[in-house]
């Protein structure tokens, strides 16, 4: 898994995954909401895209 935290604003983040294999991505998700739940983050919204990485750049 590569994960990204991209600042976008004084008051956003932007947070994203890649994951290798749909079986990873569940047992990774369940930890994610699990931990999410605790901190009682007040988000306003999820978007998960599933698909093929078309291209990638560390920097």
């Amino acid at each position: 898994m590569d994960a990204y935290i991209c600042r976008l604003s004084k008051e956003s983040i932007l947070f994203f995954a890649t994951i290798d294999t749909e079986d990873n991505a569940k047992k990774i998700f369940k930890v994610l909401i699990q931990w999410r739940e605790q901190q009682k983050f007040d988000l306003v919204d999820s978007i998960v895209f599933d698909g093929p990485v078309e291209w990638h750049k560390n920097f």
